[in-house]
């Protein structure tokens, strides 16, 4: 049987006792991986991330050496970058960490000052947007967002026409702006 549908947009058939890597997160560990592959895609799992863990650095090298008609920093520069790259595709290590590790390489290997590597950490306007994220998110996991929206859909009147529930939408997005920042 293959694994699309007739139907156009629809997804295709699940096989039985088969899990997905569907559910939030960007990065899964090999241990939550495991579950759900098969052996042979295991084994390859295992093996992209160690190539990946091995091949980071040694690409970056290799890079930094072909580069060396660019200035120094831009030179070291290009190596991490390298680095970086190989490490966000083989997901040799979390994402996020690798992301932290290329600051920490440009700081340690004296391409910029840490207080120019880290100042947008430190920017008002990341607390913002940080803060807004965290009030959107516990909205959603404690199901805030679908009670709104069933408490505009069960409004006698409202689930009956397409213009009175964008207007009730409308209204609760206002109501809801009133509290929260706009940039949230």
């Amino acid at each position: 049987m293959s694994e699309t549908s007739d139907r156009a947009g629809s997804p295709p058939p699940r096989r039985a006792g088969v899990r997905t890597l569907e559910g939030p997160g960007t990065y899964r560990t090999f241990d939550e991986v495991q579950e759900i592959l098969s052996p042979a895609e295991q084994r390859l799992e295992r093996m992209r991330r160690t190539v990946g863990l091995f091949l980071g650095p040694v690409a970056g090298v290799v890079v930094y050496l072909l580069t060396g008609s660019l200035d120094a920093p831009a030179q070291k520069l290009a190596g991490i970058l390298t680095f970086v790259i190989v490490y966000w595709i083989t997901e040799a290590i979390p994402i996020p960490v690798t992301a932290v590790l290329a600051m920490a390489l440009v700081v340690i290997v004296d391409v910029a000052p840490a207080a120019d590597v880290f100042a947008l950490f430190g920017n008002s306007t990341l607390f913002v947007f940080v803060g807004g994220f965290i009030i959107a998110e516990s909205m959603r996991k404690h199901g805030l967002d679908r009670r709104f929206a069933f408490a505009v859909l069960s409004v006698p009147g409202v689930g009956t026409s397409t213009v009175k529930v964008i207007v009730a939408f409308g209204a609760i997005t206002a109501l809801l702006s009133a509290f929260v920042s706009n940039t949230a």
